[in-house]
């Protein structure tokens, strides 16, 4: 994934925030944040299931 991608990944995932906003972030914040994202959904998934 390059940095264009990740920029607009995380302006879908998170609207609030525009892309100029996410592109004062370096690369390996932005992959940070991306899995921060993943597990939270990930956790949200598991949480759900859990509850039947």
């Amino acid at each position: 994934m390059d940095r264009k991608d990740m920029i607009k990944n995380l302006t879908t995932d998170h609207p609030e925030h525009t892309a100029s906003y996410w592109a004062e972030f370096d690369d390996d914040t932005l992959l940070q944040i991306i899995e921060l994202d993943r597990r939270e959904v990930k956790r949200n998934v598991s949480d759900q299931l859990a509850m039947g």
